[in-house]
């Protein structure tokens, strides 16, 4: 006899979209990055300033960059930027549904998808048992369907 729940593939999809969830936001950080040392490398392309004739005997130029240089750093941007969209995107789906649950259902799904928790150690923390805190767990992931 097969124990069928009509829930479940919904649970086990809303589980894979938080587990992704939490690493897309961990992707999103490292894209704003690497966007942000582009731009820093694109706008400092150019002559220093020079404030009079005796600082620039000592004045080092800046790196040059070629025409090359510049466009693959242009065309690694611009691929940022539509991956940045993505992310975005798939952050936010997943964020109008979390914003549907109370403060205390939130941190306990941080527990479990940002920080990697067990549920042995969901269940220490709360002074509970497994199977109560796999069913509380269900509980709020049904919330989110």
């Amino acid at each position: 006899m097969i124990n069928e729940d009509p829930y479940r593939e919904d649970l086990q999809v809303i589980d894979r979209e938080l587990r992704n969830h939490y690493e897309y936001k961990n992707q999103l950080e490292d894209v704003n990055y690497r966007i942000a040392e582009i731009d820093a490398q694109l706008t400092s392309i150019g002559s220093p300033r020079i404030m009079s004739p005796d600082e620039a005997k000592y004045q080092k130029g800046t790196k040059i960059y070629s025409n090359l240089n510049m466009l693959d750093l242009f065309q690694e941007q611009d691929e940022l930027m539509k991956q940045k969209q993505d992310l975005l995107y798939l952050i936010s789906r997943v964020q109008m549904k979390l914003n549907k649950l109370d403060e205390v259902d939130m941190q306990l799904i941080e527990q479990r998808y940002k920080y990697k928790k067990t549920l042995r150690e969901l269940a220490q923390n709360m002074y509970n048992g497994k199977s109560t805190m796999s069913r509380r767990l269900d509980d709020i992931l049904l919330k989110l369907i």
